[in-house]
């Protein structure tokens, strides 16, 4: 009988539940649908005890956790580090830390065991990087930021695999971290396409609740921030309101950003702006679906140009126009086939959106186009790559 590669999913402190505003969540999800198809895989996921819509034919192990702003880490930091000293890790080939909480406890656990195990860590941005921007105006930031740098830096090197998105993120980790090409593995991220093929229709409820009845329809979905280009696009319609008519601009999300970008819609009478606020992950492709252009005008950062957001892929499913910042993350998957816009430019934004405004058959051609390049990201082949890794790891982990 074939040996089972058996794989521990661990997720620190994302919580596998729908209903948790948090796009990390949607990635595991999203690949364990899929992962379960592999017969010779066995996973054991452990997670927080919040968790909904779970698979068959995973093992869940699950700890408490306490849902308040300052003891919520702290908290799935002791009990997940309890739990997972109870494990008999002579069972399991992999360990797949999806995030740095959880490679921090992993690390900690096996010093304490004195047990070696296989790491794959899944770091999902970096968070050197996060600290350094956050720093600017925290001095709790800048005090953690040479703790979490070298934090980062151990994380990567006792790992032996590093999942990554891109080829640009894996070339940085490459020449700044010094990891082996052969440790990193690229896995993009994955689009829902049958969600996006039902959703085509535009929602009569939503047009007249929003009031959209024969009108342009420019809009941003995502996490309304400084490094999301809120106040470039809020400055953007400004410019726009002044040259075009007709048009209104809708905003779909939350963030810490949302009570300055009121006072600037106020201050200025942008009337056509709508702030929808958060609405249930299933919802998001009927907005879309009411657009006639989609924006993305994230600022330049490390970051940023190493990952493009989750949400460039669902643009493109809706079958709808982009105008985005030229990011290289980005720019790698549209190629020609979006609008790229200089970052942290209003001018430059707005002038892409009238472009758009302006060439109706651009539009639509763009708009077809992207749904032919997104069907290179389904989350089935999101899961492939990540079940050949986990087969790698467990033949090396043989071999050794």
């Amino acid at each position: 009988m074939k040996e089972k590669i058996k794989v521990v999913v661990f997720t620190g402190s994302i919580i596998l539940n729908k209903d948790y505003y948090d796009v990390r969540n949607k990635y595991i999800i999203e690949r364990l649908k899929y992962l379960k198809d592999y017969d010779d895989l066995e996973i054991t996921i452990i997670c927080p005890s919040n968790v909904s819509d779970k698979f068959k034919g995973f093992h869940y192990i699950t700890y408490p956790f306490l849902n308040k702003k300052h003891l919520k880490l702290i908290s799935i930091t002791i009990f997940s580090f309890l739990k997972l000293l109870t494990l008999n890790w002579n069972t399991f080939h992999v360990v797949h830390c999806y995030s740095h909480e959880a490679a921090r406890v992993t690390l900690i656990v096996q010093r304490f065991l004195r047990k070696k195990m296989c790491i794959l860590f899944e770091p999902m941005g970096l968070a050197t990087e996060e600290c350094r921007i956050y720093a600017r105006s925290s001095i709790k930031a800048r005090l953690l930021k040479p703790l979490l740098s070298l934090e980062e830096k151990l994380i990567f090197s006792y790992s032996h695999g590093i999942i990554v998105y891109t080829k640009n993120w894996k070339e940085y980790m490459s020449k700044f971290y010094g990891i082996p090409e052969d440790n990193i593995f690229i896995v993009p991220h994955g689009i829902n396409l049958k969600l996006f093929a039902q959703n085509t229709h535009k929602s009569r409820d939503i047009i007249d609740k929003l009031n959209l009845q024969d009108k342009k329809v420019i809009m941003y979905v995502g996490t309304i921030s400084e490094l999301h280009g809120s106040m470039v696009l809020i400055k953007a319609i400004r410019i726009i309101n002044k040259k075009a008519k007709n048009t209104v601009f809708v905003i779909v999300g939350e963030g810490n950003l949302k009570p300055k970008i009121k006072q600037y819609i106020k201050r200025y009478q942008l009337d056509n702006v709508i702030l929808e606020g958060k609405v249930p992950q299933q919802e998001v492709p009927k907005y879309y679906a009411l657009a006639d252009i989609l924006v993305i005008p994230h600022v330049r950062r490390i970051d940023s140009e190493l990952d493009f957001p989750t949400k460039l892929l669902e643009y493109l499913a809706s079958g709808k126009p982009v105008v985005a910042s030229n990011l290289k993350a980005i720019a790698d998957v549209v190629g020609d086939n979006a609008i790229l816009v200089e970052p942290d430019n209003p001018q430059a934004l707005a002038e892409g959106i009238l472009q758009l405004l302006n060439n109706e058959k651009l539009a639509e051609k763009m708009g077809e186009e992207g749904k032919r390049l997104v069907r290179n990201y389904p989350w089935e082949e999101s899961a492939r790559k990540l079940y050949k890794i986990y087969k790698h790891l467990f033949l090396l982990k043989k071999i050794r």
